[in-house]
């Protein structure tokens, strides 16, 4: 199992990503993060479920089998905060968590943003599980992470957090070739906040997967970088 989180300082506007990787291993299931974003000072990560139950760690970046465990069994449920010093790095749902307690009916956009792959695709025509939309526009082409490397215009994107975040949770991006200068694509969920945060990474544009008569949050669809 592989996901990354997406985590946003909070009151600030630094970004930094937090990878894990839940693996079998001698029979045995091991995990392992990749805490390379933030610095050396000692980090408390906070692993929140949608009921509630929180898994801490305290800065490792190896994982116990009974944590990788714990972790894989809800696979995509699971929101991170992570404390870096004084400074919070919060995921958006576990944001969404803590700022809704008083709400009546707390995480509404928690269920939209978590959906998987597959369901935040249902409107494409057809979804390969390893491959993504299979029914392309002419001049679009699925990318995984290993070719990318080998596109000399985008292979400085290969490390960027927001292109990670999105192939992590939907396991390809896209080249667009339809015009004389190729753009690369990044699938989401259209939000405010997502845009903003995807134009700081290279990519200011969204354009729904299908046609519709007005982007709204929720929709899925692509960030490009532009031509």
């Amino acid at each position: 199992m592989k996901r990354i989180w997406y985590l946003k300082e909070s009151g600030g506007t630094r970004t930094k990503a937090v990878k894990l990787l839940v693996y079998e291993k001698n029979e045995h299931l091991s995990g392992k993060l990749d805490l390379s974003a933030f610095g050396k000072e000692e980090l408390i990560l906070c692993f929140r479920n949608k009921g509630g139950e929180e898994v801490r760690l305290l800065g490792q970046e190896e994982l116990s089998e009974e944590k990788a465990r714990q972790l894989q069994e809800e696979k995509k449920e699971w929101e991170l905060s992570v404390t870096e010093g004084k400074t919070a790095f919060l995921s958006q749902g576990f944001e969404e968590n803590i700022e809704s307690k008083q709400e009546e009916s707390p995480g509404k956009m928690e269920e939209v943003q978590e959906e998987t792959d597959i369901e935040a695709a249902e409107e494409l025509d057809e979804w390969d599980e390893d491959q993504g939309p299979v029914n392309m526009p002419e001049g679009k082409r699925i990318v995984q992470l290993a070719t990318l490397e080998d596109e000399m215009l985008f292979r400085d994107y290969v490390h960027n957090s927001f292109l990670l975040h999105g192939y992590y949770n939907y396991g390809h991006v896209i080249l667009d070739e339809t015009e004389e200068a190729p753009r690369l694509g990044v699938p989401g969920n259209y939000y405010e906040r997502e845009q903003l945060v995807a134009q700081m990474f290279g990519f200011p544009d969204f354009e729904a997967a299908q046609d519709v008569e007005k982007v709204t949050n929720g929709t899925f669809g692509y960030f490009y970088t532009r031509g």
